[in-house]
């Protein structure tokens, strides 16, 4: 097969391979979002693979189904990028590679708005394609966003000269392993405290600030959901936020976003809506996993966590090979090579991008409107997957196939997985086309029948699209 990272392959015949499934020891819980339960806090850890693999009879979707816009979709994904460590050199590779992802929003560090040359690299991926930051706030370091005198307008006041460039303002970034022990703020000695003081600092002083009165402001984010929920399980305080924000790393197990979302949840005693400012998989290192697995699982995870219970938007770990840590989660090589997940990524947002960006209005061009519903069913073996619809305003349905089924094993390994028969069927006559991903995260085109009702196709381990074409 040839690699191709720059357009979808279209084929004629879509060929199903079968080899020996294998299933890892550990298995995580996870919920389906085709499945309709009364109280899913009961069925906490109930819902692992082999629960569901005991409901192969279960029709997943078998009624009319409301899309959403598909420029919803785009708008949730987002990707975490450390401006201040790419070189002059290596910089206008990064740029392109940015632009060329599809994403429209990027998170960075607030710290280095006073550098005249990141603060231009901030101005032009926003002139050049549309990008806004989501700008992390915290006293770390050397960055001038200490308080000063207990006050943090000197923060806010730099805020405020590039709000036309922020999405949003997320509190202190992994305070469990970025704050010092040393420090003393807000007359609190211990961490918790004083996390909890910078963080309703930070929120008053940027809601009475008539200039960014109007920014949505997320919660601190800490490296393990766990450890903010065992520091506030007791004390409870009041912690100041429109949208809470977490970070979410799951080694090579399925993720588990009903026990992340409940402990985010339980510590913010809040039904906000929420962002994950940090989620990835790493391909080098403890807990790394191939690079074709990372595809597997980054681009499912862009699915997964669309809209998921009040997830709003998933950043991405990491933009490019800036650092150790970009090397290891990185969506480029060393050499600025693609990682299979990129090419994956990126085309999938190719595939449903429903607006573009007018650099010379400074806007996007989304229309917005109400999308239909689709009267379709799939059975047979899709016990191991989940669905999401979505539409573009030309009436284009996208059907998203999500698998719930590992991918690699504890130490790494790949898991070679067979394909699953399922049958889709609609009310009225459709033309289909199927969106398959390969080892090179190409997605290959293939038309199935011209018009017809029933479709069965073979669906594999990794994210797959359905186009759907009305043929009246």
């Amino acid at each position: 097969m040839t690699r191709n990272e720059g357009s979808i392959v279209s084929v004629s015949v879509c060929g199903a391979s079968r080899v020996k499934t294998q299933v890892p020891d550990r298995k995580r819980s996870f919920m389906s979002p085709s499945i309709k339960i009364a109280d899913p806090r009961k069925l906490k850890l109930l819902l692992t693979s082999s629960f569901l693999a005991s409901m192969a009879c279960v029709d997943l979707c078998a009624e009319l189904t409301a899309a959403r816009m598909a420029d919803d979709f785009v708008e949730a994904q987002g990707v975490c990028l450390h401006v201040q460590n790419f070189s002059e050199q290596q910089w206008p590779q990064m740029r392109k590679y940015l632009g060329d992802l599809g994403f429209r929003y990027y998170r960075d560090g607030l710290e280095h708005a006073d550098n005249p040359v990141l603060l231009a690299r901030y101005q032009d991926l926003y002139d050049s394609f549309g990008m806004k930051l989501l700008a992390v706030c915290g006293p770390y370091g050397n960055d001038g966003l200490q308080p000063a005198d207990g006050s943090l307008d000197h923060v806010v006041a730099k805020i405020a000269k590039i709000k036309h460039l922020i999405l949003a303002v997320e509190g202190p970034n992994e305070p469990e392993y970025f704050w010092h022990d040393g420090w003393e703020y807000g007359g609190f000695k211990d961490r918790p405290s004083q996390v909890v003081w910078y963080q309703n600092l930070l929120y008053k002083t940027l809601k009475e600030n008539a200039e960014t009165r109007d920014l949505l402001v997320t919660s601190f984010a800490a490296a393990r959901v766990e450890t903010p929920y065992n520091w506030y399980r007791e004390s409870k305080p009041d912690i100041s936020h429109d949208i809470a924000a977490y970070h979410h790393y799951n080694g090579v197990f399925l993720p588990n976003p009903y026990d992340t979302l409940k402990n985010v949840r339980e510590y913010y005693r809040s039904e906000k809506p929420f962002y994950l400012t940090e989620h990835g998989y790493r391909i080098r290192g403890d807990g790394h996993v191939s690079q074709k697995a990372q595809m597997k699982l980054n681009t499912r995870s862009m699915a997964f966590f669309y809209d998921w219970d009040g997830n709003q938007k998933t950043f991405f770990y990491v933009a490019g090979p800036d650092s150790a840590d970009g090397e290891d989660y990185g969506l480029s090589n060393k050499d600025f090579t693609p990682c299979p997940t990129y090419t994956s990524m990126k085309q999938v947002i190719s595939l449903v991008n429903d607006s573009k960006w007018n650099p010379a209005l400074k806007k996007w061009d989304t229309v917005e409107f109400t999308p239909e519903s689709l009267d379709y069913s799939a059975t047979g073996e899709n016990q191991d997957f989940g669905w999401r619809l979505i539409q573009k305003r030309n009436g284009e349905f996208f059907l998203m196939a999500l698998p719930y089924i590992n991918v690699a094993n504890s130490d790494g390994s790949d898991i070679e997985n067979r394909t699953r028969a399922v049958t889709l069927s609609f009310k009225s006559k459709y033309k289909v086309t199927q969106y398959q991903c390969n080892d090179y995260g190409v997605y290959q085109a293939t038309n199935l029948e011209a018009s017809a009702t029933s479709f069965d196709v073979k669906l594999p381990d990794t994210l797959t699209l359905f186009k759907i074409v009305s043929t009246k």
